[in-house]
């Protein structure tokens, strides 16, 4: 897009970048989710920062360019360019840190909200999250190809 001189691809860049940046936190906010649920995000964390090296230095080259039009997209592109920067350096800090640091600022939040609650409310939140863990812990039957009331036969 950038090297083409067509009419209108001002806009296109500028919504692509503003779609790119969308991305970037998509990623960043799902890394932060799992890490939160203590999920593995190594490889996945890897493949993104290669990515995102690669990609930072395109973005500055198009700035440092300052085609025409650049004033159509010129925010959009500096807002890709942050987002990158910032992404690149939570990719890079130790997931182990980091997912310290997700569980943290969850457990704020959470004591955030319950300070903020009415008592009634908080004693039935509290029930609920009993009950759920209660529900959890129920072991689920595994899937069968049986109907109902039959059984297997053992063989001899």
């Amino acid at each position: 897009m950038f090297a083409s001189k067509k009419p209108g691809r001002s806009a296109l860049i500028h919504d692509t970048l503003e779609d790119y940046s969308k991305i970037i936190e998509a990623i960043d906010t799902v890394t932060d989710d799992a890490l939160k649920r203590k999920l593995a995000v190594d490889e996945g964390v890897t493949a993104v920062a290669q990515a995102e090296k690669e990609m930072l230095p395109v973005l500055k080259k198009f700035e440092e360019s300052r085609p025409a039009d650049f004033g159509r997209y010129e925010f959009s592109l500096k807002l890709a360019i942050e987002t990158t920067a910032d992404s690149l350096e939570l990719s890079e800090e130790d997931l182990a840190a980091r997912a310290t640091q997700v569980q943290t600022k969850a457990e704020r939040e959470k004591a955030e909200i319950e300070s903020i609650m009415q008592p009634k409310d908080l004693e039935e939140k509290k029930a609920e999250e009993k009950k759920a863990a209660a529900d959890q812990k129920k072991q689920r039957k595994p899937p069968t190809l049986l109907r109902k009331g039959e059984e297997v036969k053992k063989q001899q």
